[in-house]
Formats: structure tokens, sequence, C-alpha cells
């Protein structure tokens, strides 16, 4: 899956932008995600998007136009941010599985939060928690051994 990236770095930096500047943070929790969320969209829309591309495939193959609707909409609510949330945590359990590291601080710490046991999550992330990494590891080993 090539050329997903790149054509949306623009769109991340509109987003970022728009982003933090149009949120309702209420909580100590909600402004680390929010904090996360724009860190992380910093990363990508800046990152070699052809490396990208490799390290996310199976993300963006299962997640990738979901992820590129909310960038699209341009919406910044909790179900957007919990899209965004849960296509960055994905992202960053990809890395995890198939190289062996995270190499962005924010998706570490994205991962490392929500792959804690008895964290207390806000209600728009934690009905999806489960859902972002249920089976994903056996699903991106079968995708691997298909290539």
């Amino acid at each position: 899956m090539n050329g997903f990236f790149q054509p949306l770095q623009a769109s991340m930096v509109a987003y970022q932008k728009k982003l933090s500047q149009n949120n309702a943070v209420c909580d100590k929790t909600n402004q680390m995600f929010l904090e996360l969320n724009l860190n992380i969209l910093a990363y990508l829309s800046s990152a070699d998007a052809a490396k990208l591309d490799i390290m996310g495939e199976y993300n963006i193959m299962t997640m990738g136009k979901e992820f590129a609707a909310v960038l699209a909409s341009g919406k910044t609510g909790e179900k957007a941010q919990a899209v965004l949330l849960m296509f960055f945590l994905r992202l960053a359990e990809e890395m995890s599985i198939k190289y062996g590291t995270i190499e962005n601080a924010s998706l570490k710490k994205l991962h490392t939060v929500m792959t804690a046991k008895g964290y207390k999550y806000p209600d728009y992330i934690r009905a999806q928690r489960n859902f972002a990494l249920e089976r994903l590891s056996v699903l991106i080993r079968r995708n691997e051994e298909l290539k």
C-alpha cells in the first residue's frame, strides 16, 4: 500500500491547527489525549510518508478511510478524536509488532497508556480501546505471511 500518507500530509497540518483551536478539554486526561493527537498529527505530517506507508500498512488497509474521512470532515468532536486515537493506537501497535519498537515518543506514550492495566479512560475512548487492539497482532502477522 503506497501513497496513503503523502497526499494527506497537508490535510493533517490543517486539521491539527483546527483541532488545537476548536476543542473542549474538561480535565487533565482529555488534555493529555488532545496533546497526543496534536503531537502525532505533527509527526505524521512531517515524517517520511513512504516509510509510514510501510510501517502502518495493515492499519491503513483497515482504518485508512475512517482516518482520511475525519481529516476531510474537519470535525473535532469526541467521535472524531476517538477515531484519530484508534488509528494512532493501531499504528503504534503495528510498529511494535512488526519492528519491536515505536519510533515516535508520542505514539509510544499513547501505546503505553492505552495498554496499561486499570487506566481510567474518557468515555469516548473506553468502548473502542479493546476493539483497536483485539486480535490485531494475529491479523498483522497473517497479513505479513500472505505477502
